[in-house]
């Protein structure tokens, strides 16, 4: 299966624009058959926990319906990353488009401290989506969190798809811990990162994918806008 993670650059707090960037995206990853493309955490609004009250959407916002044309015309599966409204609060979500089926949202469990004044953890149904290879998401702090790690291994995940919202030091950090990971439960890691100014901090880019021998199969820089897609065969 070819998939791939789009390191891109959002514009503060604007859900119209950040749409536009995505589709620009998208279309450049359907050119190269891409199946799967994730986006980096909160690519629809900019990471800006102190806007998430004024920005956060429902995941049957209309304006999201144009990310849900663009799959259904291009058997493309995308992830998306937006504030979500939930019972309880606003929650980090992972939006999941597939081409003519329901949009579903994977959303943030656990969160740094810094976010818990904006947010509220997520309460998931679904922890993973494909079967062959299976896909187990995650979002930015969670992936140093052991238990969601095991988590995605007790579910028999091939592949973790992880979005972030992170510094170069951040993402260095990261990728070290991921390799790890990768190496000793032979699975796939693909991080998203963005580029650019956020919540008064620099994203470092730098996103990656890591096979399962724990190599880092390839990798950007910090800076500049991009797609990395590859086929990433399942375990089973």
């Amino acid at each position: 299966m070819k998939m791939g993670v789009a390191q891109v650059r959002a514009i503060r707090g604007d859900i119209k624009a950040n749409l536009n960037v995505h589709l620009r995206w998208m279309e450049k990853a359907a050119t190269i058959g891409t199946e799967l493309l994730i986006f980096p955490e909160l690519s629809l609004t900019g990471y800006e926990p102190t806007l998430a009250s004024a920005l956060a959407i429902d995941l049957h916002d209309a304006r999201l319906d144009l990310i849900q044309a663009f799959c259904d015309q291009h058997g493309m599966s995308v992830g998306a990353g937006a504030p979500i409204r939930t019972g309880p609060g606003i929650g980090i979500g992972m939006i999941m488009f597939h081409p003519h089926q329901p949009r579903w949202v994977y959303t943030k469990k656990y969160l740094h401290a810094d976010e818990e004044p904006f947010f509220v953890p997520g309460h998931n149904e679904r922890e993973t989506f494909y079967e062959y290879p299976r896909m187990a998401p995650a979002i930015c702090y969670e992936l140093s969190v052991p238990a969601h790690r095991q988590r995605a291994v007790q579910l028999g995940a091939d592949v973790y798809l992880v979005s972030v919202a992170k510094t170069r030091p951040g993402m260095a950090t990261a990728t070290e811990m991921l390799t790890s990971f990768a190496r000793e439960h032979r699975i796939w890691v693909l991080v998203a990162n963005a580029v650019g100014e956020a919540h008064g901090m620099t994203c470092g880019g730098c996103s990656c994918a890591i096979d399962q021998s724990g190599r880092v199969h390839a990798r950007f820089n910090e800076l500049e806008e991009d797609i990395l897609a590859l086929t990433v065969p399942p375990n089973r």
